[in-house]
């Protein structure tokens, strides 16, 4: 019998031992893999770390838009700007969002498209912009409203947009929206990029 009870005392001491360990292993390895991340870290700092932004936005007829005792128009008679978006760094694509502010639109939307924008861009490199988009005028509100997005290519892209604003005619009774008031406002902004020296993330 004492020799089966030392034998199960073996075992238990055995197991005992194993877990222990067991545990200091995985304690050594989570120390270890802690470590490794904590030094790489630590180098980091000696990184080479580059930001990118977005580079050049021209607006050539300016970025606010004010109008007011507008009449129903034609499409060559609507309110118009043109802008330039340009990265100033060739070495990556750069995306960004072309916003919309509306601090003031008391024009009343009686027929559907009545009071309507338009965004048309192109790019001198293959680079994707928005085209082709004609909505009705949001109303006002602090935050700014998403109209547009694209992607400037590497190597010298240039997108130029032409936004246009105006009452369509829609051979109907307009005289609801006699001396109403807009006032607005364009910009763009990128996404931020970092470089460390051997590849660019957001």
């Amino acid at each position: 019998m004492s020799s089966d009870i030392k034998e199960i005392n073996k075992s238990i001491i055995l197991s005992v031992l194993f877990v222990v360990l067991f545990i200091l292993a995985m304690v050594g390895l989570t120390y270890a893999f802690f470590s490794i991340v904590i030094n790489g870290n630590e180098t980091a700092s000696s990184m080479t770390i580059n930001a990118i932004d977005l580079g050049t936005v021209t607006f050539t007829d300016g970025d606010v838009i004010n109008a007011s005792s507008i009449y129903p128009m034609l499409p060559e008679e609507r309110i118009s700007k043109t802008f330039t978006i340009e990265s100033d760094d060739n070495d990556i694509d750069v995306d960004y969002t072309i916003y919309l502010t509306v601090s003031q639109n008391t024009f009343v939307q009686q027929y559907s498209n009545e009071f309507t924008y338009t965004l048309n861009g192109s790019s001198n490199s293959g680079g994707v912009v928005t085209t082709g988009i004609s909505a009705e005028v949001p109303a006002s509100r602090a935050a700014p409203y998403q109209i547009g997005t694209g992607t400037l290519k590497s190597g010298g892209d240039i997108h130029t947009y032409i936004f246009t604003i105006g009452l369509n005619e829609m051979n109907e009774d307009q005289s609801s929206n006699q001396g109403k008031t807009f006032k607005g406002k364009l910009s763009v902004e990128t996404k931020k990029y970092t470089n460390n020296g051997s590849e660019w993330s957001e």
